[in-house]
């Protein structure tokens, strides 16, 4: 069978089946987001039954029973044996916490021929983080002892990030030890409570390299060594010679297929595209496996676009679909973690330096709500079309860009935001902080202090041993706000939590000029002041509240920016325009911008300015403030009798010693003494706040 473009159709190899979100546990990474509860909409037994008859007469692939945890289902093993007596090989992904001479038996006896469990770290305190569990480690050591004393076949999960990627020597050896068949190492992408997990995600050099040592080490190893969402091992493999067919290629649509909980067909779990409900069609799941626009589109490696076009591996790889859509909210575009330049070159022109800033600057303080808004920037910028969206395509590619969407004032919605100052104590702050960083309002999250580049002693280097180190935003809905906030109070006891609300506005919206990188001086940019006032805000309606969820993720960059969404939403392109001009001149919506990586594009530190001005004078001083370019915020917040201040000013620059140059020159130009500044010497989260979620 063939497709649209004379391809032949892939074999389906693997079906994934979500049998339920249920889970005993509740890790930082789950794309399901599952939990300790059962969601509402699980298929039922019978239900169960009528999809595997269905996938049995499409093909006879592999069908993974996963979740959550699998085994908290009644009729797992019922399951099990119907699939297995349909001529399917079944195999399962428990977490391994429920593995003991019992259950292995039924897992035996209900034809299972392969289990999956996950180590994501060598040691319990790199995995039972990942795992949001204590005793997490050894619970599952215990089911990997039960497994292989039963003789059954299994292998160990790896999920690569920041916090575990030094230990994948020591998870390989661990896993050859303790007998397993093989490792899969699993890169991860940022879905379901994998978004709030931005900064742990490899940069494109470490992901290059963890997959240059993973060829290396599976030519050498007796253990099979796999990957799974890096398609690029597939190029990095032909490049250090492999002579086997290499794994790694995108399969998501083709030759693979995942199965919600509630029987909705996805190319990849990671890649949350409804494409095709079975309850809908009967549960012919060839037909909707045949039929689907996304499936169909994803077979066809020509019509990527980006460097993926281009790319002479696009066949064997293609680049990861669901980061790439996770990226820019387009399963066509580029993946961003991939480094490799192709032969071949985009046929667009080359844009200048000066262009190049102006068009940065502009598509972060907003772009036009318009039917084609890159159109009517290029006319204003002297611009192509093509070269716009070319040019933000390459930032999420390169890893310039975080997100192109919209920006909310969360006030207008309903929600109450602070700042928080903290300092655990000793025994608690390993705790404590991955409790924060696991908190849905809690968008950023920073270690702050002095860093060693800078010379100890300087004025406003943070003194005393009580200074709050740990620094991050929460933000709630106003109804819960302090029933939310007592709780991360409790997770602090004994230890210093300062609660620093605004109370006067000078400067809020973040925008990075490039141009004024180094400079220190303020800019006769108009300030406006706003006070913290009583939180008011109108209810939204549910089409509405779709709307923003929609909107404050990545939108797809093409011509006609806004039709994908309002198709998403089941209205039409000039509907949803209407609907954003009347939250921009509400004030509900900031702006549907692009929100710079400043990691990446020179901003290399960070740190927090803090004052103490007499209340007569710090309108003033906060107005002028609010003129530097380096400046990104500048606050009145509530002083508290442990943390004397009042004033704050968030700073970027170039380097450290720039940042403590700004502060300095602010410092004397506006007679702002005994200030001190807090450098953000460590990046634990950063994100943008979701709402209505």
């Amino acid at each position: 069978m063939l497709n649209s473009m004379g391809n032949k159709l892939p074999h389906l190899h693997v079906v994934a089946w979500e049998t339920t979100r249920k889970c005993t546990l509740n890790c930082i990474h789950c794309r399901a987001s599952a939990g300790g509860s059962r969601p509402g909409g699980e298929l039922s037994t019978e239900e169960g039954f009528r999809l595997i008859d269905g996938i049995a007469k499409f093909a006879k692939p592999m069908i993974i029973l996963t979740g959550g945890e699998p085994m908290t289902r009644p009729d797992i093993y019922e399951l099990a044996s119907y699939a297995t007596s349909k001529g399917l090989r079944v195999v399962m992904a428990p977490c391994g916490h429920l593995l003991n001479a019992e259950s292995m038996e039924k897992i035996k006896s209900s034809g299972i021929k392969a289990l999956s469990i996950s180590l994501d770290g060598a040691d319990a305190s790199t995995h039972d983080a990942f795992r949001g569990s204590p005793g997490a480690f050894e619970k599952s050591l215990a089911g990997i002892r039960c497994a292989r004393e039963s003789g059954m076949h299994f292998q160990i999960n790896t999920t690569v990030s920041r916090l575990n990627v030094d230990q994948l020597p020591q998870i390989l050896d661990l896993a050859e030890k303790i007998g397993a068949a093989a490792v899969d190492f699993f890169f991860l992408v940022p879905t379901g409570r994998g978004k709030e997990l931005d900064a742990e995600l490899l940069p494109t050099s470490e992901y290059e390299k963890a997959l240059l040592w993973i060829a290396e080490e599976r030519s050498r190893r007796r253990i099979r060594v796999k990957t799974t969402c890096a398609p690029h091992f597939a190029r990095i493999s032909h490049g250090i010679g492999g002579t086997s067919a290499p794994e790694g290629g995108c399969l998501a649509g083709g030759g693979f297929v995942f199965v919600s909980h509630r029987g909705i067909l996805q190319p990849c779990g990671f890649l949350d595209i409804p494409c095709g409900d079975l309850r809908k069609a009967d549960f012919d799941f060839g037909k909707l496996y045949l039929e689907s626009g996304v499936f169909r589109t994803l077979r066809e490696p020509d019509l990527y676009e980006g460097r993926c076009s281009v790319c002479e591996f696009r066949m064997v790889c293609g680049g990861c679909r669901a980061r790439a859509y996770a990226a820019s909210g387009d399963i066509l575009a580029s993946d961003p973690t991939c480094s490799h330049v192709p032969r071949a070159s985009l046929n667009t022109d080359q844009i200048g330096e000066t262009s190049r800033n102006e068009l940065i600057l502009r598509l972060q303080k907003g772009i036009p709500l318009e039917r084609r808004p890159f159109h009517a920037m290029a006319k204003e910028l002297g611009m192509e079309e093509d070269q716009i969206i070319s040019f933000i395509t390459k930032s999420f590619s390169k890893g310039d860009a975080r997100r192109i969407g919209g920006i909310f004032d969360g006030r207008k919605l309903g929600y109450s935001t602070t700042l928080c100052a903290a300092s655990p104590l000793p025994e608690m702050e390993e705790g404590f902080i991955r409790h924060v960083r696991s908190l849905h309002g809690v968008t950023h999250c920073y270690e702050r202090g002095w860093p060693a580049e800078l010379k100890q002693g300087l004025p406003g280097s943070p003194g005393g041993s009580n200074y709050p180190k740990l620094w991050f935003t929460f933000g709630a809905p106003a109804e819960n706000f302090k029933d939310e906030f007592a709780k991360i109070e409790e997770m602090n006891r004994g230890g210093l939590l300062l609660n620093l609300p605004t109370q006067r506005m000078f400067k809020t919206d973040v925008i990075f000029d490039l141009k004024q990188l180094k400079k220190n001086g303020p800019s006769n940019g108009k300030t406006e002041v706003h006070k913290a006032a009583k939180q008011e805000h109108r209810v939204f309606s549910e089409n509405e509240k779709s709307a923003i969820r929609l909107l404050q993720g990545n939108m797809p960059v093409k011509s006609d920016f806004y039709a994908d969404p309002a198709a998403r939403l089941g209205i039409g392109a000039d509907e949803l325009l209407e609907m954003l001009r009347g939250w921009r001149d509400s004030g509900v919506l900031k702006r549907i911008g692009l929100l710079l990586n400043h990691l990446n594009v020179g901003f290399k530190a960070n740190g927090m300015c803090v004052w103490n001005v007499s209340e007569e004078k710090i309108e003033e001083k906060g107005r002028t403030l609010a003129g530097y370019p380096a400046i990104t915020h500048c606050y009145q917040r509530a002083m508290d009798d442990r943390f004397p201040f009042n004033l704050y000013a968030m700073i970027h620059a170039g380097s450290w010693n720039d940042l403590y140059s700004v502060f300095s020159t602010i410092s004397k130009e506006n007679d702002l003494e005994g200030g001190q500044l807090f450098c953000s010497i460590r990046e634990l989260k950063k994100t943008s706040m979701s709402y209505f979620i």
